[in-house]
């Protein structure tokens, strides 16, 4: 793997212009607007470039594609850590953070406690509600729900969300 400021093999461009400077990133591909991807690219960028790494952004994409993001916030995200991850690691992430299915806020909201299938097969976001508010994985707060886009919705979260301790 390249180095910092390296050239990545597999998207042919630097990191340092991906994460430093996105108004300069060599690998610009325009996804349609009020998409998932289009509205990850916009408003987070090191998020994208997991996806992008993770080679997912055709699916967030594609009008066919029909699902939910917990996107976590742009300022939790520590680049240099996401910079030096290898493509199995931040699919994983990125699809621990999305559902093949829509989940709006009243399904969300319809039971007091619930698990949620990610797009990992086998793997739960548990989902509670706590004075009034969901709570996922008994850490993550949803800070903004339901964006609604094209092929999906949107749920901000406050950081990313980790594999639960418990069972």
């Amino acid at each position: 793997m390249a180095g910092i400021y390296g050239i990545d093999p597999i998207l042919n461009f630097t990191y340092e212009d991906e994460l430093q400077h996105p108004q300069k990133s060599k690998m610009k591909t325009t996804f349609e607007p009020d998409t998932l991807m289009h509205y990850i690219e916009e408003n987070n960028p090191t998020f994208a470039y997991m996806v992008k790494k993770a080679r997912l952004s055709q699916i967030f994409g594609d009008l066919q594609f029909r699902g939910t993001i917990f996107l976590p916030e742009e300022s939790c995200l520590d680049k240099n850590m996401i910079m030096n991850m290898d493509i199995n690691t931040c699919r994983t992430i990125v699809k621990y953070h999305m559902m093949n299915s829509f989940v709006p806020n009243t399904l969300l909201f319809s039971s007091p406690y619930q698990q949620l299938q990610s797009g990992i097969p086998g793997q739960y976001i548990k989902s509670r509600i706590i004075d009034n508010e969901i709570v996922l994985n008994n850490n993550v707060d949803i800070i903004e729900y339901e964006i609604r886009m094209k092929n999906g919705f949107i749920h901000r979260i406050n950081k990313l969300v980790t594999y639960p301790f418990e069972n």
